[in-house]
């Protein structure tokens, strides 16, 4: 199994819901996805940077409807943002000392 299939399977046992129900209330169309929210795939090109980005601090679990309407949007990245922040100590840290030239940084996110 790839990390980010096991990634996916961890949180749909720590989570297991379309975590976009609480920014959005709706009816969920869909099996539940995992999307990265602060850090693509595409920031990174060597592999080693790509284990950054497999990460329960980057990723949510939303149906594949919210993932089409709102799960790229500005709104509910901030948002998640902040409810990281609340669950992570470190999710501050996390964010600033990505290994690759593209960063979302906290200042952006959280201040």
């Amino acid at each position: 199994m790839n990390p980010r299939e096991k990634l996916k399977r961890e949180l749909m046992q720590k989570r297991g819901y379309c975590e976009g129900q609480a920014y959005f209330p709706h009816r969920c169309i869909g099996g539940l996805e995992m999307n990265e929210l602060f850090y693509k795939r595409n920031d990174c090109k060597q592999s080693e940077q790509k284990k950054y980005i497999v990460d329960e601090r980057n990723c949510c679990l939303i149906c594949s409807w919210f993932h089409m309407t709102h799960g790229h949007t500005k709104g509910f990245t901030r948002w998640y943002a902040q409810v990281q922040a609340e669950n992570y100590d470190d999710f501050r840290e996390y964010l600033d000392e990505a290994p690759f030239k593209i960063k979302t940084t906290s200042r952006s996110l959280l201040d």
